[in-house]
């Protein structure tokens, strides 16, 4: 008979609960394999600054472990035990081989910038190309920053991040070797977006990333990022990313996410921004494919004067899951966010949405709107959605609401009454459903290429 200690009865409920989700599990081991392997090859930057966030990170790995089935969190996207099932993480990343057609066909047409291209987690100089606007951007590798802690880098990496909060976080971070870290200077303005594109090779077998963007954006300055992930092959492709983006005083901004790639693509997407006074920033995020999908967007502001804006769609069919989790967390007094999600469901398809909001006692006078509006197409979708608001202050104006229903009978026999067919009356109601959010994007090449993908997927 087993004791009772093995069973687990005589365990605290806080540790209980930490072995049930999957804090044993063999994924975290391997983890904490790879992390060793990790240190054993660094020598002599164990030292720095930036070696210190990863066993700050591997430590909160070890205690509270990834994301189980009992985490509120990822209720309705049982992430760890998807991975586990379908990847073999002791399998490394065999040497990328995409074609150079492969690569160019994939680029956006029409989007003029600079262009960084990824393959495997590696920088390509080969496809990477710089525009002569952003030749005073300073643009290097991750890695190279850590080394030498230029520009403040320990200042920047991982602002605002709580490892226990989420697991892959904490996982992305621990092993974080490769990404890119970008500098934008004091009083930059550029029309130009900086495009981020993260190519997985996925045609031997599979493979798996865990891209790594450290941007801050120096005073009084103004530049759009755009990011694709983009999986080449027919084998399961998993990305674990994140995104860190400080802001401060007085920038405007934006990060563009476009998720569209194949049936067999697995992502985590991690956003963090943090933002001071009189700051704007900006994210986007469409995702029309993929298997699994999660995205965790939080904002903290930390300043007066301040705006946040969170605009996505999601646009699904298939059996593609996409989760979609934000956090806006105000700070300081004066300050707004709006966040508007919209999703359209077909087939098996499967939403989440769940945003929160923060209001702090010292945070008089925010404005925060929250939106969730989603039509199902078929009986199969489905949608959970949650909006939140926790509110200290007294003298605020904030607001949420979702919606979940089919297409209006009256619109559509409308347009039909006018000689329009059924198919031709859906598609205009549900292409002008998506164009509230698509029309709010700030660069018209990339509104262009978005509309057509979206005209493409209503036919």
């Amino acid at each position: 008979m087993r004791s009772k200690d093995t069973i687990g009865l005589k365990k605290k409920p806080e540790q209980l609960l930490k072995f049930i989700n999957g804090m044993e599990s063999k994924l975290n081991q391997i983890i904490l394999d790879q992390f060793e392997s990790l240190e054993a090859r660094l020598n002599g930057s164990k030292s720095l600054p930036m070696h210190e966030v990863r066993k700050e990170a591997i430590e909160s790995l070890k205690e509270n472990g990834l994301p189980g089935n009992k985490n509120e969190e990822y209720k309705f996207t049982r992430l760890t035990s998807f991975l586990e099932k379908n990847l073999d993480f002791n399998l490394s990343n065999t040497k990328a081989s995409i074609l150079k057609n492969d690569i160019e066909s994939s680029l956006m047409k029409g989007v003029e910038g600079s262009t960084l291209v990824f393959i495997n987690d590696q920088l390509s100089s080969e496809f990477t190309s710089i525009d002569p606007d952003h030749e005073d951007i300073l643009i290097k590798e991750l890695k190279e920053s850590g080394e030498i802690n230029s520009n403040g880098f320990d200042h920047y990496f991982r602002k605002n991040q709580s490892f226990s909060e989420d697991g892959f976080l904490a996982w992305n971070t621990a092993l974080t070797e490769d990404g890119i870290h970008i500098q934008v200077s004091k009083n930059k303005e550029s029309s130009k977006p900086i495009i981020l594109y993260f190519f997985s090779d996925a045609q031997a077998q599979q493979v798996i990333n865990k891209p790594r963007v450290l941007i801050d954006l120096g005073e009084n300055s103004e530049v759009t990022f755009i990011e694709n992930i983009i999986t080449i092959g027919d084998h399961i492709s998993f990305n674990n990313s994140v995104v860190e983006i400080i802001a401060e005083k007085a920038t405007r901004g934006s990060y563009i996410k476009i998720q569209n790639d194949t049936d067999n693509s697995v992502q985590i997407n991690t956003t963090q921004v943090y933002q001071p006074d009189n700051s704007t920033f900006s994210c986007y995020t469409f995702t029309l494919s993929g298997k699994m999908v999660r995205n965790n967007l939080n904002f903290v502001i930390d300043g007066e004067g301040a705006e946040a804006n969170m605009y996505g769609l999601y646009m699904i069919k298939g059996a593609t899951h996409v989760d979609n989790h934000t956090t806006v967390d105000h700070l300081k007094p004066n300050s707004g966010s709006n966040e508007l999600y919209k999703g359209i469901m077909n087939e098996q398809s499967r939403g989440v949405f769940n945003g929160k909001i923060f209001v702090r006692q010292a945070a008089q006078k925010t404005n925060a709107f929250q939106a969730n509006n989603n039509i199902l197409l078929s009986n199969d979708a489905t949608i959970n959605t949650k909006p939140q608001l926790e509110i200290w202050a007294d003298d605020v104006k904030c607001s949420h609401g979702c919606t979940t229903g089919q297409l209006d009978d009256e619109q559509v026999f409308y347009l039909r009454s006018r000689g329009i067919d059924k198919d031709s009356a859906l598609n205009i109601l549900l292409h002008a459903f998506a164009g509230d959010v698509l029309n709010r994007l700030p660069l018209e090449s990339v509104r262009e290429i978005l509309d057509e993908a979206i005209t493409e997927r209503l036919k």
